[in-house]
Parts: structure tokens; C-alpha cells; sequence
């Protein structure tokens, strides 16, 4: 059977002393009038764009009703939710992911996956930003387009462009022990498109799935109340942009860490686990 047309990309320096350090396995795939945005290295979480109406991202159905769900049974599966941003001239900005250069570690992904050069520099985010063209609008041609062009059956395009945002300076710091994933939400964060940030995380020893299982219970925990965050990179607690090049809107910051209207969700993957 053949596999269904998506966009996949992963992030990477692609040059230098610390070429091959890479973060992120997404894929972008439609069905219907349906959007979905995964990470292969945390097979428990999808995105789904649900035409206009429902855009969310959950635990998937299988993982929450498994003995490893990541949250509590009687907890909602899909902790954030989305306001569809509105078309302008035709154009919106659906969905960022972005990854600072603090997550990236030792990484190895299929060659069908498109590599987002990161740039070796501590005051730059990496973004794919994801876009929705509508049935009687023009792709734009875009000179950082990765990906093929996605049809919703309603006719609008799907789309992906590398996008690049000034950080403030941090110095630099090890490779992380493994990433998790940061939402971020309009309306939550200063921010004018959903998405997420992939974040650098630093446990003590390796990381074993009793150091996760602990970290995800402390975010779970952390984001209904005041207690003491998991250890992030310290570029967490640097603002961030993450809004992409939206016509007619400004480029604002937002804060990078989680606060307690968000929650990060871990992710795990063997070619992160050993630094």
C-alpha cells in the first residue's frame, strides 16, 4: 500500500562542529477537512484540526485507555484547546512548531523526513509553520516551502514554511538528557497561532522510564498548581517568539515557560536518552 502524501520535517545543524544533533519526528498529514500534526517520538499526543470547529491537542485514545496513559483516567484527554485563527486575504497561520537550539541532542531520523536546518546559534528559534490556504486563494510561493502542498476536501490548501525569530542571548549548554514538548495557546500566551515549543530537558542520570514516569507525574501535577517545575533548559525561561510571519499581524513574544493554564508533555525517544 502506499503511504499517504504528508509533510514530515525534523530539526538539525546541518554543518559544523555539532552537525547531526537534530530534535523532532513530525508529521503533517489531512483527511477530509481534518488537519493532524504528530511528533513519531511521542506516539501518546496527536494535534487534530478538526475543520472549524474542534482544534485540539490529546492524548491519543488508545494511550489514555492503556496501563501507560499519560494522564488520569477521569481527566480530560485533550487539555488544549484552540481557537481557529481567522483568514487574512485568504492566508492563515494554522499551527508553529519550533525548536531552540538547547533541544537539540545526538538524533537520527528517516531520510523521508525533511531536515529544518537550526542554525548553531543560542539567540535564534527555528520554526515550521504551518499553513491553511483557502479554495479560492493562491499558495503563495513561498521560498522556504517544505513539504508537498496538502487538499482539504473543502478545497483549502495545507502548507509548511521554515520561519526563524531573534532570542535573547543565552550561553550555551549541554545536550540535553531528552525533550518535551511545550503548547502554546492564544488567548493563554501572547501568541497568534497555536503551537509548540520543543524544550531541552535535564534529568539527573539516565533517563529510565522511572525518570519519566516521575517527570510526567510532576508536570501533570504542576499544572493545576504552584509547585516547583520540572528542570527545563534554562532557555525556558527565556521569551520567545513563536507567532510566524502573519500578514497584518505583529511578531510578539511570549513566555517559554509553562504556566499553571499549560502543561508540557514529555517526550522520549532512544536516540535522545543517551547524551
Amino acid at each position: 500500500m502506499a503511504r499517504s502524501q504528508a509533510i514530515r520535517f525534523t530539526f538539525a545543524i546541518a554543518s559544523g562542529d555539532n552537525a547531526g544533533l537534530g530534535a523532532g519526528q513530525f508529521r503533517v498529514w489531512c483527511h477530509g477537512d481534518d488537519t493532524y500534526i504528530a511528533d513519531a517520538g511521542v506516539p501518546q499526543w496527536k494535534t487534530s484540526l478538526h475543520g472549524e470547529i474542534a482544534w485540539r491537542t490529546a492524548e491519543t485514545a488508545e494511550s489514555h485507555s492503556s496501563p501507560e496513559a499519560r494522564l488520569p483516567g477521569e481527566t480530560d484527554r485533550a487539555p488544549w484547546k484552540y481557537t481557529p485563527p481567522d483568514f487574512v486575504d485568504g492566508q492563515r497561520l494554522a499551527f508553529v512548531v519550533g525548536a531552540t537550539r538547547a533541544a537539540l541532542a545526538p538524533w537520527s531520523v528517516p531520510e523521508r523526513y525533511q531536515r529544518i536546518e537550526v542554525r548553531d546559534r543560542w539567540d535564534e528559534l527555528t520554526k515550521a509553520n504551518i499553513w491553511m490556504t483557502q479554495a479560492d486563494a493562491e499558495v503563495p510561493d513561498h521560498p522556504f516551502r517544505i513539504g508537498p502542498i496538502l487538499e482539504l476536501a473543502s478545497g483549502t490548501r495545507v502548507w509548511a514554511s521554515v520561519g526563524r525569530e531573534y532570542l535573547e542571548p543565552i550561553d550555551p549548554e549541554p545536550a540535553p538528557t531528552s525533550t518535551m514538548l511545550e503548547p502554546q495557546i492564544p488567548g493563554v500566551h501572547d501568541v497568534t497561532a497555536p503551537g509548540v515549543l520543543i524544550r531541552g530537558v535535564h534529568l539527573p542520570g539516565r533517563s529510565t522510564d522511572a525518570n519519566w514516569s516521575q517527570l510526567l507525574r510532576r508536570v501533570v501535577e504542576w499544572s493545576t498548581s504552584t509547585s516547583t517545575a520540572p528542570t527545563a533548559s534554562r532557555s525556558a525561561s527565556r521569551r520567545t517568539r513563536v507567532t510566524g510571519h502573519v500578514p497584518n499581524a505583529g511578531r510578539t513574544a511570549c513566555p517559554s515557560r509553562p504556566t499553571s493554564r499549560t502543561l508540557a508533555f514529555g517526550s522520549r525517544s532512544s536516540a535522545q536518552t543517551t547524551v
